[in-house]
Order: C-alpha cells, then structure tokens, then sequence
C-alpha cells in the first residue's frame, strides 16, 4: 500500500461553502484537441484536462464535490475520467493529453461529452505493463508510484502512459476497487502488479507448443488420426519447385555476366587492331639496352678533336694532302 495522486483542489475553492449552492449536473459538448496545440506538453505526464472559463462559471453555480473530476465519453461510448488543470481554453473547446483521446479513440476536433463526476478513493488497483520492459527498470514500483502522483483517478479498462528517460511505458489498468472508477488524491491504495502482456503471450505460447507436442492428434471421434502426407508432400514439391527456380535464375544471371564480359573483351581486342595496324612488340621489364653518357660524350670529343688534328695539318704541310689517282697533270716529252 502507497500513497497515490496528487492535489488536485483549485486555490480559492473551499471544500465547504458558508452560502448555499444549488445543486446540478454539469454537462458539456466540447471538440477535442492535443494539450500540445496550446504549448503545455507537460499535461502528458498525467490525466488533467485544460476547459473553457465557461465551464468555470457553471460549475461555480452547482453543488460540485472538489477536487473537480470529470467523466468523458466519446460518440463511440468509450468513457473515462479525468481531473482539470486550468479553465483557459478556447470556448467550445477543450484539451486533452493525446494518450488520453487514443484510449476513447478520438480524432482531433472531435466531439465530445463531459460531465462533473463524484468518484469513490480507491482502495486497490491491479496494474499490467504492455511490455516486460518495464520491469527492467531498477525500480518499477517507485517510478510508477511518482509518476502516477500526476493522475486524479484511474478507470478500469484504460491504458495510462508512463513517461520516464524519454521513453512512454503503457500501462493496462486492469481491476480496481470499489466500483469501476476511483479517486486516487491523498488515497492509499493496495497495489498488484500482473505479468506483462508480452510475457503472458510468450508462455502461453510455450505451453501451447509444448502441449500439441505432447498430446497425440486424434479426430471428433477420438481415435488417433494419421497425418496427411498430401499436404507435407505439396510443401516439399513448392519448396523444391521455388528451389529450383532461384538455382535456375542465379546460373543465367552468371551466364549472362560472362557473355557481356567476353563481348567487352572482344570489342576492347578489336579496337586496339584498329588504332595500331602494326603489332606491337610486347613489353619486358628490364630488358631495355643500357646507355651511358660518358660513353657518348667521349665519342663526340674524340671525333671534333681528330677532325681538327687533320685540317691543322692540311694547313701545315700541303704536300701530306692524301694521293687522289688520275687527278695530276699531264705533261710530254716535246714540253
């Protein structure tokens, strides 16, 4: 047992008034809309609701119960309760946390119906997380027991959300006590956890497994029935025909790579004939002759000097020129 909800009385609002006020039901049909139109995310976190200054004023004039709860009731029927948090809303309008206009079902602009309500302090509430992940957080049930502190009341058959680390937990809530609706402000109420719904679902599946294993299958009239091997045959022909198949269209996807590639290999050959009619001799590495320039420079020297020996001595000794045949002068014997 903990303390759960948190005030919801309006300052300037005593529990008991000195002038008598007339008794009456407050009932109104507003168009739903996110609390996130009007800038205050933070009514997410819990089950207020923000209504016009009309419904103020009428509600000042009847003999309400405070903290003020509502009941709400979508035009599909699905009903819940909620608590208020401020009354600045547009006229004909009211703002809902979106967990909230999901669980009715609700679309945006949306009529519908609310009514002041008078709900019993709960007693017990037996509460189921969607999911297992919920309980991997170190403490569950102080994080739940804070978190549920922003709720005025808590209607069997919702689902709330838990915001924590950025992350929304769903809640199922599941039984509560006394009635179908309870106040949960200044309350202590008994809490009881059920296995999440995921992990019901997983055992549920194990043991159904585990018991069509174990029984054998047997007909209306009790006897042992034989299995059909028609059908175990037709899946073994389709998987071995979709089998076959996929082989099939694998070996012509490869075939008709190597044919595109043995095409590109023929076209590149063919244009390299074209651009060199002549065949090129194939490159070794390495296999170039060597050269020096020592070699070539020494060669050139030796010739220019040799040529300039023999022109300087054709100059010096005209005589040594070199004998040329029947190039002399003839001469006789009269002369």
């Amino acid at each position: 047992m903990f303390p759960l909800g948190g005030g919801g009385v309006l300052p300037g609002f005593p529990f008991q008034s000195p002038f008598p006020i007339p008794s009456g039901s407050f009932q109104r049909n507003l168009r739903a809309y996110p609390v996130s139109f009007i800038d205050k995310p933070q009514l997410e976190n819990g089950d207020k609701i923000v209504l016009p200054p009309s419904a103020l004023d009428a509600l000042t004039q009847m003999q309400v119960s405070y903290p003020m709860l509502f009941q709400l009731e979508s035009s599909a029927g699905r009903v819940t309760h909620c608590g208020v948090m401020e009354f600045i809303a547009e006229e004909g309008f009211a703002y809902l946390p979106y967990w909230m206009m999901q669980n009715m079902a609700v679309g945006e602009g949306e009529l519908i119906k609310i009514r002041n309500a008078n709900l019993p302090k709960g007693t017990f509430v037996k509460l189921r997380p969607q999911s297992s992940e919920f309980l991997a957080i170190s403490d569950p049930k102080a994080v739940l027991e804070a978190r549920l502190r922003n709720f005025s009341c808590l209607t069997q058959g919702d689902t709330i959300a838990i915001h924590y680390l950025n992350r929304i937990y769903w809640i199922d809530i599941l039984q509560v006590q006394p009635g179908d609706a309870i106040s949960i402000i200044d309350a202590d109420v008994n809490v009881e956890f059920a296995p999440p719904a995921d992990m019901e679902t997983k055992q549920y599946n194990e043991n159904n497994n585990s018991s069509n294993s174990s029984l054998p299958s047997t007909n209306s009239f009790g006897t042992n029935m034989k299995k059909d091997d028609t059908q175990t045959n037709f899946i073994s022909d389709s998987k071995a025909k979709l089998e076959e198949r996929r082989n099939a269209a694998i070996q012509s996807f490869r075939n008709a790579r190597q044919g595109h590639r043995a095409l590109h290999d023929s076209d590149s050959e063919s244009s390299e004939e074209e651009d060199s009619p002549t065949t090129k001799k194939a490159f070794v590495p390495f296999g170039g002759e060597g050269r020096s320039l020592r070699g070539t420079v020494s060669s050139k020297v030796e010739k220019e000097t040799q040529s300039k020996e023999n022109s300087t001595n054709d100059k010096t000794n005209p005589s040594a020129a070199s004998f040329v045949p029947f190039s002399g002068k003839g001469r006789t014997l009269r002369d």
